[in-house]
């Protein structure tokens, strides 16, 4: 045959070979087979976008047969070019867009105002695809709708504010895990606080500066102050919370901004009074203390419904929740309801001496048999098995039924401790009106020089019966008096910057949900969240933002996320798709 080799060494080669070849020849068939599969696809898309691009041009073609026929009057109408046609109708997506307008718009919309998640976006499209026109059917992918509001935002936080000699800003930092936090300025025209009642609405805020620093201080606040002044207009009042930084940062600029008025918001300023008043009171911190373990025990039974709030983490003097719930528990207990839960009655020890009382030992003795296990589901029944076993059919009285009522007793097991102090929840009550009718007033009212009288008088109208509630009362007045005095005459301001807390609470459900809980591009949602979003505003946003634009910014202002650099720090680590590398090298 021509072989030197041996027999047994060239059957090993020819089988070797005969392996390669086949597995080439496999390889290559997989490699056809997906050559295949792109060119359907491929196909498949072309055909579809060349459906889609001769619907627009018939679309196109019979507005511009219809501008034809108008009259001569509308002769303005016909010189609309292609463009401008386009800018008019939501269903041409944007250029360089596959999606059309209205499908942006609504998906923005569902996460800024329907506060739906991502994937919940792309799931409704889907869902209601049957139901909409045939432009809306195509969902997006939930990457896609983030990418669309981030780019949005980063639209908007590029839009020149107009310059005005009337801004009332509200500055306020936030930070979530990492080093770096948030300074967001909002910022209204004092002319449009009457329109809105003093009390603004995110609609009426316009976002003036929202910058990301790893060291805020003082100097660093005055500085952004400083170049916001130069570019809006100087304000005539600054409310924030005297936050540490906040309120050096602020004073710092009056230096040279004197005719700025820097006033302590209400909210923060009525927490700081609360909180010298109660911190200090055995009282208080045993009632949290027995809250916490309320919720505890209540959590997993029928009862949880009745279940304390949880207690603030931050802010916890500002809320007067849990006061608010054991008033609420109070006057629960004082009506005796319980149709909440099923009736269920027993005989308990309680009530077999009373029994005995009314009807002598024997009586007693009769009902021994009857323990509390026994369970009745209604009145009658009990009633029934009582007289069965004592022998009369005299009634027995209200109080005796309320005892066997297995409610009133669970009631009384969880609660019974925690209501004992009624006197100090009565002095707790007429404190959380002291505050309700000061916050009510002033950010419905705002902030003007009869501000402390008029508080008063609604005072006047409280039930204020202790003497440590008066004290309180003269705090709130004066305080109120203080920041009354910073204010011209005749001049009304704003007394609370609630409404910066507020878009900063609402972009912190976005950010949480993020691996790593960091500041990131989410924050891009804060100037969104100010604005009308109109099919206009979308078209525009979406062709002057690119991807690419969105990147660079999130570099410029974040560098590597913490998410990009935990990737890298395990990379090449555990794989749960390939564990053999790691525990190998290990092992070995």
């Amino acid at each position: 045959m021509g072989f030197k080799s041996g027999y047994s060494r060239l059957a090993r080669l020819f089988a070797k070979s005969r392996d390669e070849w086949r597995a080439k020849a496999i390889a290559r068939r997989k490699e056809i087979r997906l050559l295949e599969l792109k060119v359907r696809d491929l196909e498949i898309s072309r055909a579809k976008w060349k459906e889609k691009a001769l619907t627009a041009a018939d679309a196109y073609q019979r507005r511009t047969d219809k501008a034809e026929e108008k009259a001569p009057e509308d002769e303005e109408e016909e010189k609309r070019t292609p463009a401008a046609l386009a800018e008019i109708s939501p269903s041409i997506p944007p250029r360089g867009h596959q999606y059309p307008v209205s499908t942006i718009q609504i998906a923005i919309q569902s996460q800024v105002e329907g506060l739906v998640s991502l994937r919940g976006t792309e799931k409704v499209f889907e869902l209601f695809s049957p139901f909409l026109p045939s432009e809306l059917q195509e969902a997006p992918d939930h990457a896609t709708v983030q990418r669309w509001t981030q780019r949005l935002g980063l639209f908007l936080l590029h839009q020149p504010v107009p310059r005005r000699d009337d801004w009332v800003f509200v500055p306020d930092h936030f930070l979530e895990r990492g080093m770096t936090k948030c300074l967001v300025i909002l910022g209204i025209p004092h002319a449009q606080l009457a329109q809105c009642g003093y009390s603004p609405s995110h609609k009426s805020m316009q976002l003036l500066a929202l910058e990301v620093v790893e060291h805020s201080t003082g100097e660093r606040v005055r500085e952004s102050l400083e170049q916001l002044s130069r570019k809006v207009g100087e304000p005539v009042q600054i409310v924030s919370d005297h936050g540490s930084d906040l309120r050096k940062g602020i004073e710092l600029f009056r230096e040279t901004h004197p005719k700025t008025i820097h006033s302590y918001d209400i909210s923060h300023r009525l927490a700081r009074l609360l909180k010298a008043q109660v911190e200090t009171d055995p009282w208080w911190k045993d009632f949290h203390e027995q809250c916490n373990q309320l919720r505890t025990k209540l959590q997993q039974t029928e009862w949880a419904f009745l279940m304390p709030p949880a207690k603030r983490t931050k802010g916890r003097f500002m809320a007067m929740e849990r006061i608010e719930w054991v008033l609420n528990l109070l006057a629960y207990d004082e009506r005796g309801d319980f149709s909440e839960l099923p009736p269920v009655y027993s005989l308990n020890w309680a009530c077999r001496q009373a029994i005995g009382r009314q009807f002598g030992p024997e009586a007693q003795r009769a009902v021994l048999c009857l323990g509390s296990e026994d369970r009745f589901s209604d009145l009658k029944s009990l009633r029934r098995k009582i007289v069965g076993l004592i022998g009369t059919e005299e009634p027995l009285p209200e109080e005796f039924w309320a005892l066997a009522d297995e409610r009133r007793r669970r009631f009384d097991e969880f609660f019974g401790k925690l209501l004992e102090d009624r006197q100090a929840y009565a002095l707790y009550a007429q404190l959380l009106r002291l505050i309700k009718s000061s916050q009510t007033l002033l950010k419905n009212e705002g902030l003007h020089a009869d501000s402390a009288e008029d508080l008063a008088k609604q005072f006047r109208l409280l039930t204020i019966a202790d003497e440590p509630v008066r004290h309180f009362g003269e705090k709130i007045l004066s305080a109120v008096r203080e920041e009354a005095k910073k204010l011209p005459k005749e001049h009304i301001g704003l007394a609370s910057s609630d409404i910066c807390e507020s878009v900063i609470g609402k972009e912190k459900l976005f950010s949480k949900k993020s691996p790593l809980q960091e500041i990131g591009k989410s924050i891009l949602m804060i100037p969104v969240f100010l604005t009308n979003v109109t099919t206009q505003l979308v078209r525009t946003g979406m062709e002057r933002v690119r991807n690419r634009d969105l990147k660079e910014w999130a570099i410029n202002t974040f560098g590597d996320s913490a998410i990009t650099k935990r990737r890298a720090a395990f990379k090449g680590g555990f794989d749960d798709t390939n564990t053999g590398g790691t525990i190998a090298t290990v092992e070995g």
